[in-house]
């Protein structure tokens, strides 16, 4: 359903207003539709990446899009040279893998070269899984990270594992299926069969009593009157000739009030119990965004005489609120002034008990370390006991509980932060962990993964409130002339502010054309910003696969576009925008954060000529996902498409690539270019020269850009890439 790199984004759905300022229910907008290949079997939306997924001692074939070609079609090659796991035949445009024998999943890719009739070639990449049957039971309760599904359970990638769109969660993670594919572009609108959940091979041949079990939600946290009633959730299965037969299917809730988790199991009949059976979920919805979501948790594949709807599993739900207050990131500099002032005291703790009884939680721990090297900075007792707390948190009744609890060491923590090994320049990064030992808990990978859960804090150089993850988009509906909202930051020592990185959701159609200004105060709202910059229309990184939770990073810039800088003096600064257009009863929509109300006091608006601050408490309480970026490094402002013609040609394979890139190119010499490498936020972290083939086995999985400059720093050539 969606890609998401670094930061994930987590949809629900409210509609509410403060005076003028508003929060908008998270949809996409149909018209940024990315255009991909038409074939069904492309893994993602990066057109010359092709998938098959082939079980052991089995075939399985597609054909490869000639439209891909701007001349007719000619012949369909392929490198022959290490292709593991079995053996693959050409037959004019379509593809043949026979898989061998093999005791584990093997994952291959194959260089394809489609050609046409001028003997242009277009490069594919071919992606082969040879899987053996998974012998049962088996139990995924989508605790593992996401976004996308666990690749040992599940075949595709639409679905979208996340901890915050459930609605009463039975554990740590849900399985959301709606409207939108994996890079949370919506499927092109008009209604129809959307995500899909599609299980990797069974081996249920000869079982007596094979059953699956799953619990499902409709909506959960998201809009009401979604999924629509004539929306529904099918379960198939997969039968040994090849097809697949409706056996479950679920209406929408329409108008209906959203329903806790419902228990369903399904006995698996004769016709199915073969080796290498599939079942797979998939939804109908109106394809044009995220409305309409369906929710799975705790399905599980097993041979039992009686099935029963109770789960013997104790799980966490949330990941730990992080080492500071009330930001969630901030620069090291900054930070190493401010330890005393700046370090949490207290931590939000989710819990929940989904056995028929109570149960006890006698060891529990909340650690947090220094990373890289998980350097342990302080340990002590996670749920507690009176008379520190009010109330046993250590013997759980069934159901979901919500703790606050102080951070006991917290003097220590503080300690141990102000000697974290920040120079100037560098940065540091704390984990907080939250461990839980239950005691009658079953021995099972799915159930223990959701007993130890971790978040990170960046100490790198930008302020953040919010999580990563957005609830939903706010704006201010106003004429134009005033429109302004901004977020009150503070600085202890003067530091110099080179970029704001924003997240823009996909919300109304409206949203593409909105003008803006971006804005930037120091001291006091009242006076004037000493920034301004006007955008004919925001950036949407996640439309140009940077993933639907990206931030765009704006440089700072003259009007004359050249990159500046502002000196931002010790106290408070505040970074924000003006809504410009007017054309639509809705604005210029920003990410924001439910999960963080640290935040609602440190936002103001103004639509009349005055400023208004937003008290906690109400509707609007969270946090806008605007981040100053501040430091020496040079910052990129995130890259769209570059004009036509101005810039070389380069082919980087393989891509997605787990270690090395090779860079070629026949229109100029790659080897004697400086090669730089940018994440999604327009950071640099690599930069090599003289090369064309780069490590970047080091770099954390994700979407990155590669830029080749010369000497003088004149961009040549740019191009993304994957890193696996």
């Amino acid at each position: 359903m969606r890609y998401i790199f670094a930061v994930l984004i987590i949809f629900s759905f409210f509609f509410s207003s403060w005076g003028q300022i508003k929060l908008a229910p998270l949809s996409h907008n149909a018209s940024l539709l990315k255009s991909t290949s038409v074939h069904t079997q492309a893994s993602s939306h990066y057109a010359d990446i092709l998938q098959l997924n082939v079980q052991t001692l089995q075939s399985d074939s597609l054909c490869v899009d000639s439209n891909l070609l701007s001349e007719p079609f000619a012949r369909l090659e392929f490198d022959p040279v290490g292709i593991i796991g079995g053996d693959l035949e050409v037959n004019e445009n379509c593809l043949t893998f026979t898989a061998g024998f093999i005791q584990v999943p093997v994952v291959d890719s194959i260089d394809l070269f489609l050609i046409d009739e001028e003997e242009n070639v277009v490069t594919l990449l071919l992606i082969v899984k040879t899987l053996p049957p998974l012998q049962l039971p088996v139990i995924d309760n989508f605790s593992a990270v996401g976004p996308y599904p666990n690749q040992g359970f599940w075949l595709d990638r639409e679905a979208y594992i996340n901890r915050n769109l459930a609605h009463e969660p039975l554990s740590l993670g849900a399985a959301t299926l709606d409207g939108v594919n994996e890079n949370g572009i919506p499927y092109g609108g008009g209604t129809g069969i959307s995500d899909h959940l599609t299980s990797v091979f069974l081996d249920i041949e000869g079982l007596d009593f094979p059953v699956l079990q799953y619990f499902y939600q409709a909506r959960g946290r998201g809009f009401a009157g979604f999924p629509r009633e004539q929306d529904s959730l099918i379960l198939e299965f997969k039968t040994q000739e090849g097809t697949w037969e409706q056996i479950k299917a679920y209406p929408g809730l329409g108008d209906e009030g959203v329903q806790p988790f419902q228990y369903e199991e399904i006995s698996i009949l004769p016709k199915y119990r073969y080796e290498g059976f599939q079942f797979r979920f998939k939804n109908i919805s109106r394809r044009d965004g995220i409305l309409g979501a369906w929710h799975l948790d705790y399905v599980i594949v097993s041979d039992e005489p009686v099935p029963t709807s109770n789960i013997a599993d104790v799980s966490l739900l949330s990941e730990p609120t992080g080492v500071l207050a009330p930001y969630r990131a901030m620069p090291a500099t900054q930070f190493m002034n401010w330890v005393s002032t700046r370090t949490a005291s207290e931590i939000t703790i989710k819990i929940s008990n989904n056995f028929p009884n109570t149960q006890e939680v006698s060891n529990s721990r909340l650690l947090v370390n220094e990373i890289p090297g998980s350097i342990p900075l302080i340990e002590e007792t996670l749920l507690e006991v009176p008379p520190v707390v009010p109330e046993n948190q250590r013997t759980l009744s069934p159901g979901q509980f919500t703790f606050q609890n102080p951070i006991k060491r917290r003097d220590g923590l503080i300690n141990a932060l102000e000697f974290l090994n920040v120079m100037d320049g560098d940065s540091a990064q704390v984990e907080m962990v939250y461990e839980i030992e239950p005691e009658n808990e079953e021995t099972r990978p799915a159930f223990s993964a959701n007993n130890r859960v971790s978040s990170t804090t960046d100490l790198i150089d930008y302020y953040a409130y919010d999580d990563g993850s957005a609830e939903v988009g706010i704006f201010v509906q106003g004429t134009g002339q005033f429109d302004l909202v901004a977020q009150e930051y503070e600085a202890i020592a003067g530091d110099t502010l080179k970029a704001i990185r924003i997240m823009f959701p996909f919300v109304f159609t409206e949203g593409e054309r909105q003008r803006f200004e971006l804005l930037v105060w120091t001291d006091s709202l009242p006076s004037a910003p000493v920034y301004s910059f006007f955008y004919d229309q925001p950036i949407f990184a996640s439309q140009h696969g940077e993933g639907i939770g990206s931030f765009t990073n704006y440089a700072l810039k003259t009007e004359l576009g050249q990159d500046t800088s502002i000196y931002i003096p010790p106290g408070k600064f505040y970074i924000g925008w003006r809504q410009v257009s007017s054309s639509s009863p809705f604005g210029l929509y920003i990410g924001f954060d439910r999960d963080s109300p640290q935040a609602t006091s440190h936002i103001f608006f103004n639509t009349t000529g005055s400023w208004n601050q937003v008290t906690p408490g109400g509707d609007v309480e969270g946090a806008i996902m605007i981040r100053p970026v501040f430091g020496a490094e040079r910052q990129v402002t995130t890259q769209v498409q570059s004009p036509p013609g101005s810039l070389h040609k380069i082919s980087l394979s393989p891509n997605p690539t787990s270690d090395a890139l090779l860079i070629t190119s026949k229109a100029f010499d790659v080897m004697q270019s400086v090669i730089e490498v940018y994440n999604i936020s327009g950071q640099k972290v690599m930069q090599t020269s003289d090369r064309n083939k780069i490590n970047v086995s080091g770099l954390v999985s994700g979407y990155y850009i590669i830029l080749l400059k010369d000497t003088e720093g004149h961009i040549e050539a740019s191009q993304s890439f994957i890193k696996t």
